[in-house]
């Protein structure tokens, strides 16, 4: 049986030679939240970009690292989502309170919640790749142009990757104030004449069957997305059964931050000195970093940085 939550589960779409992904995230979800005093617009729209990353995460096939960021000039100008080929994940903002609370009073928390220009404002989403044993990064951005982030998502597949994709990503807070659960799922047009396509008739992609494919995706509710109790496998049929949906293997995700004692003071070693002092509270002789991930705090004195 495949798990309930915390999954990502990939599909092809025979019928209409199309491919996606679904995932519904728990756990995973509530483990990143919980290490944060987010407001409920930043939880919502974290927990929607978590999922949004584990859907692309998923189909690389390289041994590495996924980054899918934020930058912008909205009151929330930065937010991560980092997934390692371990399927161990984290995720950050960075919130301006006092910008972001001048926003909620004048256009009221239900005009901001999912709202890209209204939380996140003009800037780019970014995704990079990063391969173990490479140098080199593979980066692609885009303007964050849409009003949701399955919006600026859709847009990015259509400027940068040149292929048709639609997006369906939702959260929701449950009856506790940490309590977050997200889901997304993805429908996505195939390019001519890749040999890693699931049939042979790679030439006869019609229209039709990529708008019906995008109208049935745009139909799934919420709730369906969400319900651990539905089968991921018994929703796909639901949805798709007459495209002759096929679901592969499901992987499993789950929170984990990659940030260590070792690996702080490897990077403040570099750090000139005159930097390090301005780290320093005052009164005191040592540094102390909180990692903005998982909210771990480190402390190290000058007798523990090399020279």
């Amino acid at each position: 049986m495949k798990p309930a939550q915390d999954f990502c589960l990939p599909f092809t779409l025979d019928k209409s030679d199309l491919r996606g992904r679904f995932t519904r995230l728990g756990k995973s979800v509530q483990d990143i939240i919980t290490r944060h005093d987010y407001p409920v617009a930043v939880n919502h729209m974290l927990a929607e970009m978590t999922a949004l990353a584990v859907l692309l995460s998923s189909a690389l096939k390289v041994t590495g690292r996924f980054t899918l960021q934020t930058a912008s000039i909205g009151p929330v100008p930065v937010m991560v989502v980092d997934i390692g080929t371990d399927r161990r994940m984290r995720a950050y903002a960075r919130i301006e309170r006092e910008r972001f609370a001048a926003v909620v009073r004048e256009l009221g928390e239900e005009a901001v919640l999912g709202s890209v220009p209204n939380l996140l404002g003009q800037g780019n989403l970014g995704f990079t790749v990063e391969i173990d044993g490479h140098d080199n990064r593979y980066q692609g951005m885009v303007s964050l142009e849409g009003e949701t982030l399955s919006d600026c998502a859709k847009s990015y597949f259509r400027q940068s990757e040149q292929l048709d994709t639609s997006f369906k990503l939702v959260a929701t807070q449950g009856p506790g104030p940490r309590e977050w659960w997200a889901g997304g799922m993805m429908v996505q047009r195939l390019p001519v004449g890749r040999d890693d396509r699931p049939l042979a008739n790679a030439q006869e992609i019609d229209e039709e069957d990529w708008r019906r494919a995008c109208i049935l995706l745009d139909s799934v509710t919420p709730q369906e997305v969400l319900d651990i109790s539905l089968k991921p496998e018994t929703l796909l049929y639901r949805l798709f059964h007459e495209e002759e949906v096929r679901g592969y293997p499901a992987a499993d995700f789950s929170f984990g931050c990659k940030c260590s004692r070792a690996g702080l003071r490897r990077t403040l070693a570099h750090f000139p000195k005159q930097e390090l002092a301005a780290l320093r509270a005052d009164g005191e002789d040592h540094i102390r970093v909180t990692c903005e991930f998982c909210g771990t705090g480190y402390s190290f004195t000058e007798a523990d940085l090399p020279d």
